[in-house]
């Protein structure tokens, strides 16, 4: 059974993170001098439906792609637990680097061979390279040049993808926009990545890196609006995805918030297998009492909620933990693996998280 090995869990996750496909794309001029406004929105469709399927067959077939088979039930730590957390994305992170090491002439992908071995060296995380290319054959890819698979010592090889030589341009255009811009763009297959010139990655970050998941357009007004007022606020924010505060489970697409030279971030957006969660770091909720007063049930709701903390708070040792009295009852928070408070994702109620946090930024 797939959902046995704990490679599954990341797979499936890595795949619900891909950026859906639109109806329409507003494709830049940058790209229409090489193919039509069809062919490319086409191949950019065929190119996500195939990164769905390897996503797929990852969860399902791990033995298949010669990847870690650790249990569902690993221990979420250690040597195997961090081999599978790295292996779900490897055959994808393969192709962005295999096509920034070549150019597209005639139809077919021209690979430099050193380039593309340094490439491999310097990512860390690719070995046994023959692997890789054998697999791609199974989706429709076909590499001349290559004995059993193997790279040459020098020189260049051919990659073919006969049922539609134009996604291999696209492929091009993906990975090295991604590798220059946000990596993320191209395992998620952004059509962000279309929108904007080829020497512009202003649509690959912004609060489209989460907006473009949500499925709800209250969200999606939500996540504009917070972005806003957190920049506004003067945070600058860092776009990533699979960042678990905890750090032992598939993490989230997110956005974090941090202010000049603090390592902890204000604020963060994140969205994991369809659920939206807005964090606020308030490091003394007392100072926020009188300004509370006046906020709706849904924002003081945030201060009724407690939680046990963590093992260390039964002998006093805990420093990340908060204490404070909310309608005469005394509360704790646990802030070790993140922040305090989480806010439900209400337009009207953006200015009073961007104030909360101002209120109790400092501990004293």
């Amino acid at each position: 059974m797939p959902k046995e090995h704990m490679i599954y869990e990341w797979a499936m996750h890595a795949r619900g993170q891909m950026v859906k496909i639109p109806e329409k794309i507003n494709i830049h001029e940058d790209y229409l001098r090489y193919l039509d406004e069809n062919l490319i929105y086409s191949n950019y469709k065929s190119l996500w439906e195939m990164f769905y399927s390897i996503y797929t067959d990852v969860a399902e077939h791990p033995d298949e792609f010669n990847l870690p088979l650790y249990g569902a039930d690993q221990q979420r730590m250690g040597q195997g637990f961090n081999e599978v957390r790295s292996a779900e994305r490897k055959h994808i992170s393969f192709l962005r680097l295999l096509f920034t090491c070549g150019e597209v002439d005639g139809g077919r992908f021209v690979a430099d061979v050193e380039k593309l071995k340094t490439t491999i060296r310097e990512y860390k995380k690719i070995s046994k390279v023959d692997l890789f290319f054998k697999k791609f054959c199974d989706y429709g890819f076909v590499f001349n040049g290559l004995k059993n698979y193997k790279l040459p010592s020098n020189g260049t090889f051919i990659v073919e993808y006969p049922d539609s030589p134009y996604l291999l341009y696209i492929l091009k255009l993906f990975a090295e926009k991604s590798t220059r811009f946000n990596i993320s763009a191209f395992t998620r297959v952004s059509y962000r990545v279309l929108e904007s010139g080829i020497d512009d990655g202003s649509l690959l970050n912004g609060p489209a890196h989460i907006a473009d998941q949500a499925e709800d357009e209250n969200e999606r007004e939500f996540i504009y609006k917070f972005h806003q007022a957190a920049v506004d606020f003067g945070c600058n924010p860092v776009y990533g995805v699979d960042g678990s505060e905890s750090g032992n489970r598939p993490g989230e697409t997110y956005i974090r918030y941090f202010k000049a030279n603090l390592p902890a971030y204000f604020f963060a957006l994140k969205y994991n297998f369809g659920k939206l969660t807005t964090s606020l770091r308030i490091r003394n909720a007392e100072k926020c009492m009188e300004y509370l007063s006046q906020c709706p049930e849904d924002v003081k709701d945030m201060f009724r909620q407690g939680n046990d903390g963590c093992y260390k708070r039964a002998d006093g040792s805990c420093k990340g933990g908060i204490r404070y009295t909310f309608e005469g009852e005394e509360k704790w928070k646990c802030c070790c693996w993140g922040t305090s408070f989480y806010a439900p994702a209400i337009v009207e109620n953006v200015p009073h998280y961007i104030k909360l946090v101002e209120l109790g930024e400092k501990k004293r």
